[in-house]
């Protein structure tokens, strides 16, 4: 008689693990599902879908990378949508390729040299790196950091540096380097590509 009970004990467990399984097993899959497309989602695709321009949300930008006489550079505009007027006050744009690091040069667009950017306007940086050649459609990797400061009407209606705290966004640009776009040299300003925020 024990002997049946220890038989039917060990089917009553097994039993009770396969309904375990069944119950909660389907839960489990699709939260392992739901957080892989999840975390799928926020990874940055690679360029067979096109070039990469990522400062998050209120930062649009548009990136062409070319070479002309030997160096390299980076035409990249950066778009204010906040809402409110932004001070930009510095890019840097490290070449995750070759590790140099280059600062970024306001060039004249119709805003103002000092780096108030309104609502919807863009300000255009060219940036240069001496020696580095790029070949017709090299794929190349920037780390992108920029300071600003908020001009809010309620915060810093006189966008006044010294009222508000500096904030710092990094974002990515992964592109593949075009023709140059003029012989005028790197300082047109009408020739930036866009690119798609993903």
């Amino acid at each position: 008689m024990k002997e049946n009970f220890n038989k039917s004990n060990k089917y009553l467990k097994g039993q009770s693990a396969m309904e375990y399984l069944m119950t909660y097993g389907w839960a489990i899959l699709i939260l392992l599902l739901l957080t892989g497309f999840l975390i799928n989602m926020n990874l940055k695709p690679s360029l067979p879908g096109g070039d990469v321009c990522d400062l998050g949300p209120n930062l649009g930008c548009n990136a062409q990378s070319y070479s002309q006489n030997g160096n390299g550079y980076l035409l990249f505009s950066v778009v204010n949508s906040f809402g409110y007027k932004v001070n930009i006050t510095s890019v840097n744009v490290t070449d995750l390729t070759s590790g140099e690091n280059m600062q970024g040069q306001i060039v004249e667009d119709g805003s103002s040299k000092t780096g108030v950017v309104s609502p919807g306007n863009s300000l255009v940086y060219v940036l240069k790196f001496p020696g580095h050649d790029y070949a017709l459609d090299q794929i190349t990797k920037y780390k992108v950091v920029l300071k600003y400061y908020s001009c809010s009407a309620e915060i810093n209606p006189t966008c006044n540096p010294n009222k508000v705290e500096q904030h710092s966004i990094s974002g990515d640009i992964m592109i593949k380097a075009t023709e140059a776009p003029n012989s005028s040299g790197p300082s047109s300003t009408n020739s930036v590509s866009q690119t798609s925020n993903k």
